[in-house]
């Protein structure tokens, strides 16, 4: 990761120093600790800035601002379905064998689906928007043995929410 001081990144981009504040306060990435991430910082322009006339529109801000808000909701949707799918076969009384095998199957489906509306949507970098979790990963995050006994029996059949 290469970073870099304000100045430094304003006189590699050939920016005046209050010009690159505008950027900032337009939404341009800057670390916490004030270096400039010069990959993030560089993508943002180019995806942000208005060829045309240099500037960084609001509009087009907010735009890629969206865009990364739902690629990020649309991402924890995709690594919390699976766990959740567990759960609910669990609640259903179907067997700890065939709720993995669910899960992995909706977690690949959802992924999918979402990817088509994200590019459909016009986010750029779908790809990179989120990544379908390994099985082995959003296993860990489920409590085995609070839903299934040893031998895969579910123990919170019928505990599911009542409407």
């Amino acid at each position: 990761m290469l970073v870099e001081k304000k100045q430094s990144f304003a006189s590699r981009m050939g920016l005046s120093p209050g010009r690159l504040s505008q950027m900032v306060a337009a939404g341009m990435p800057v670390r916490e600790d004030g270096l400039i991430d010069v990959l993030d910082a560089s993508a943002w322009i180019r995806d942000t800035v208005d060829i045309r006339n240099g500037r960084a529109t609001v509009e087009r801000a907010r735009e890629v601002a969206v865009h990364g808000m739902v690629a990020k909701a649309a991402g924890y949707a995709v690594h919390e379905a699976p766990i959740w799918a567990a759960i609910a076969a669990a609640e259903a009384g179907v067997p700890r064998a065939q709720a993995e095998r669910l899960a992995d199957v909706l977690v690949v489906l959802l992924a999918k689906a979402v990817e088509e509306e994200l590019t459909r949507a016009g986010v750029p970098n779908v790809e990179q928007a989120f990544k379908v979790p390994h099985p082995d990963a959003w296993r860990r995050n489920v409590n085995w043995p609070g839903i299934y006994d040893t031998a895969g029996t579910s123990l919170c059949a019928g505990d599911g929410p009542s409407h």
